[in-house]
C-alpha cells in the first residue's frame, strides 16, 4: 500500500515502542481515514495538538524530529532562553525544542508559506514561539522561492529578477538585537547555509551558544 512508504514497518514498531498500542492504532485509523489534514495527540505534549498534512513529507519529518528525537541534544546545557528554529517547516522541530525547554522563547523561521501556516496551526496558542514567514539570509533583502513544486521539506529561497513570489529575509545579528543571545540555534535551510557562512561577518557566532545545523551540498 502506498502509505506503507511513509509508515514503514520499522516506523509502525517504533510508534509502538514508544507510544504504545492504542496510540498507534488510533493513529493509523486517522491517517487512512482522512483526506487532508491528520490531527492527533502525542505522549508527552500534554493536550498539544499536532496537525500534518496526509499527501505530503509531514508524518516522515515528524517521524524524525518527534518520534526519534532528531534534535535531542547529547548534552545536557545548563540554561536555554532562546531558540531559533531556522527552516521550521510544518513546526514539528519548533514543538520539540518548546516541549524540551518550555522555559525558552522559540523563534521558528519558514519562507514557504504553505509550510508556515501548517507551523502555525501547530504552535497557536503557544504564547513562548514567535513566528517569521520568511527566510534566513547574511542580508536584509528579497529572495524568491527557487522550486516552488518541490517537496515541502526541500523547499530553496535565492536571489531572482523575478517579482513574484518574494520571501523576505532576517539575519542572525537582527535576531540577536531584537531577543539577545541565541541558546540553540537550529539550521535546515536547504543549501542556504552555503550563503549564510560564506558571508565575510561572522561575529555573530559569538552569540551563539549551541549550533545544530543539516548539511545539503
Amino acid at each position: 500500500p502506498k502509505f506503507m512508504k511513509t509508515i514503514t514497518v520499522r516506523v509502525l514498531l517504533q510508534y509502538l515502542r514508544h507510544y504504545g498500542a492504542g496510540w498507534t492504532l488510533g493513529f493509523l485509523v486517522k491517517y487512512l481515514t482522512c483526506s487532508d489534514i491528520i490531527s492527533f495527540n502525542v505522549p508527552g505534549y500534554g493536550a498539544r495538538q499536532f496537525r500534518a498534512r496526509k499527501n505530503s513529507s509531514d508524518v516522515r519529518v515528524f517521524n524524525q524530529v518527534v518520534l526519534r528525537r532528531a534534535y535531542q541534544l547529547p548534552i545536557r546545557l545548563p540554561s536555554v532562553r532562546f531558540i531559533v528554529d531556522a527552516g521550521a517547516n510544518a513546526g514539528f522541530s519548533t514543538l520539540f525544542f518548546a516541549n524540551a525547554h518550555p522555559e525558552a522563547k522559540v523563534l521558528a523561521i519558514e519562507p514557504d508559506r504553505s509550510n508556515y501556516e501548517m507551523l502555525c496551526a501547530n504552535v497557536s496558542g503557544l504564547a513562548q514561539v514567535s513566528t517569521f514567514l520568511g527566510a534566513l539570509w547574511p542580508i536584509k533583502t528579497r529572495l524568491s522561492i527557487q522550486n516552488p513544486d518541490a517537496p515541502k521539506t526541500a523547499i530553496k529561497v535565492g536571489v531572482s529578477d523575478h517579482n513574484s513570489g518574494l520571501v523576505e529575509t532576517t539575519t542572525i545579528p537582527i535576531i540577536v538585537s531584537k531577543f539577545g543571545f541565541i541558546d540553540i540555534l537550529k539550521i535546515d535551510i536547504e543549501g542556504a547555509e552555503i550563503e549564510l557562512f560564506e558571508d565575510t561577518n561572522l561575529t555573530w557566532i559569538d552569540d551563539v551558544g549551541c549550533l545544530i545545523i543539516e548539511l545539503h551540498d
